[in-house]
Order: structure tokens, then sequence, then C-alpha cells
């Protein structure tokens, strides 16, 4: 009987829009750097930027996240609690677009 080979598809991951990435950082986002093991697991997948933000009383703390697809960027918010899905914006959103939705967003949570 003949074995066959198992052959491993090589998932090429497309770079982030610079732009994008240059307005997150401005804001203080850092990646998350977890592409490597997600990847393979969710088809399109590009990178995961994250943020903290911490109400103005210093009591409550939140994790903005931004996980970067081909088809869409998607938001969700981390709290002690767990995650809260926002919403997802076309890959095609300006990135000064994506900023304002970002800065109001942490506006909300710092109160």
């Amino acid at each position: 009987m003949k074995k066959i080979k198992e052959v491993k598809k090589k998932t090429e991951v497309k770079p982030v829009n610079q732009e994008v990435v240059e307005m997150l950082e401005s804001r203080g986002f850092k990646d998350t750097e977890i592409r490597d093991a997600r990847t393979a697991e969710f088809k399109g997948y590009q990178a995961t930027y994250a943020v903290k933000v911490t109400s103005e009383g210093g009591d409550q703390t939140h994790l903005i996240l931004l996980s970067v697809f081909e088809d869409a960027y998607r938001f969700a918010i981390m709290d002690d609690v767990g995650i809260i899905k926002m919403c997802s914006f076309k890959p095609e959103t300006p990135a000064r677009v994506l900023g304002k939705y970002i800065d109001r967003l942490a506006e909300v949570l710092k109160i």
C-alpha cells in the first residue's frame, strides 16, 4: 500500500495597512504578536492590537482590542468579566475613521 504524503499549506499573512498601524500606535496600542498561533486557526487573520483604558477614578480598567482580518477590522472590549464584541469595519475604512471610533470609545470607558 502506498503512503500518501501529507502536504501542509503555508499561510501567507498580508501586512496590515501601515497608516492604520501608525494611527493605532499614536493612541497607545501595542501589537499582541500572537499572529503565528492564530493565522492557521482563523482565515484571513492578520494581527491583534490592544490598549488599556483606565477610568478617571482609576477604579475600572478595560482593554480595547482590534483584530485585523483581510475582510474587516473587528473591535472588542475586555473587562474583568470577559469580552464584549463591539463592531466591525470594512478593510477599506480610512484610518482617520477608525481613529475617531477609538477616541469616542475610549472617552466612554474613561467615565
